[in-house]
């Protein structure tokens, strides 16, 4: 145990320095080993936390100057995914999520006055809401206490590079976790129901960024929505005005629907494009097709319609 208080502690120091020398000088620390190094930064610009102006020139964002404090520090972080990779070039292709809103399940709150007397205490700056929800912002996140749950919306700078949605996912479970342990030592109790922490995800979203059709419809100023019995299923858009996107909206299957449908999908067409070309050869001849039946439906109702009229000259 004395170990792992020790590298926690050694963890957070290098954290620290490199946000504290960022801070004063605008770069990075040269006395630590550049693997080590690299891997603490990776981390921070995960989180958002600094980011690159120049050549070796660095400078904290605005959730970033949150970390001056030590009291504050490191219980939220996101450890960069393995499949989380670097994305430098404009056309990488990768999964973002983002978007991520959760409920957390919590004992039942005994007094909101304490509670708001504790945060207060904490320099956190809670409000009390039109629906006496006690609001918080920590990190970044918008935090919402109830009687019985949290409400997070996690911080929309905030979002996450994979190959895959369901990694995001993780990744994103791996921030909320951290961040409940940091509302328990906040607050001093433990927000655990029935011996664990129960969560859900109210909403997320998962981007296929520089997508082929993301990008086609872009360059042609094309906003697209694609519903699925009345509800948002997909739609293509230029996203924080950054990332040209073919996204899955909210929804409870959007994770399988991004990894199990729509990546395998663009894959196969990647892999042999000329299958979009039959798709549209096939669409134009189901259109000739429609028109052409259509053309003679409208003929047979006209042709019926002088009958009749023939029938009631008659008689």
């Amino acid at each position: 145990m004395a170990d792992k208080r020790s590298k926690k502690r050694s963890k957070k120091d290098f954290y620290f320095s490199i946000i504290s020398m960022i801070k004063s000088e605008n770069r990075l620390p040269k006395d630590i080993n550049k693997q080590r190094l690299n891997y603490y930064v990776r981390s921070l610009k995960t989180n958002n936390i600094i980011r690159k102006k120049g050549y070796g020139v660095w400078e904290l964002t605005e959730i970033g100057k949150h970390y001056l404090s030590k009291e504050v520090f490191e219980d939220a972080l996101v450890q960069p995914d393995k499949e989380g990779t670097k994305r430098s070039k404009k056309n990488d292709r990768f999964v973002r999520g983002h978007g991520f809103m959760w409920k957390i399940k919590t004992p039942l709150l005994n007094s909101k006055d304490k509670l708001f007397k504790t945060l207060d205490r904490k320099k956190l700056n809670p409000k009390l809401l039109n629906n006496k929800q006690i609001q918080i912002y920590l990190m970044g996140h918008n935090i919402k206490f109830g009687w019985r749950s949290i409400i997070v919306n996690f911080n929309p700078d905030i979002y996450y590079s994979c190959k895959t949605a369901q990694s995001c996912y993780k990744m994103a479970v791996y921030d909320l976790r951290n961040l409940i342990i940091r509302l328990e030592n906040l607050l001093g109790y433990s927000l655990k129901v029935n011996k664990k922490h129960q969560f859900k995800p109210s909403k997320k979203h998962f981007g296929h960024v520089n997508n082929e059709l993301a990008v086609k419809f872009n360059r042609e100023g094309k906003y697209i929505q694609v519903f699925d019995e009345g509800k948002e299923w997909l739609v293509i858009d230029f996203s924080d005005n950054q990332f040209k996107e073919f996204e899955t909206t909210d929804n409870d299957r959007n994770i399988i629907d991004s990894d199990v449908i729509i990546d395998p999908f663009f894959n196969k067409i990647r892999k042999h494009p000329k299958i979009l070309d039959d798709i549209e050869a096939k669409m134009n001849q189901y259109e000739r097709i429609i028109t052409k039946q259509s053309n003679v439906i409208d003929y047979l109702m006209k042709k019926d319609e002088r009958s009749v009229n023939i029938d009631k000259f008659k008689y």
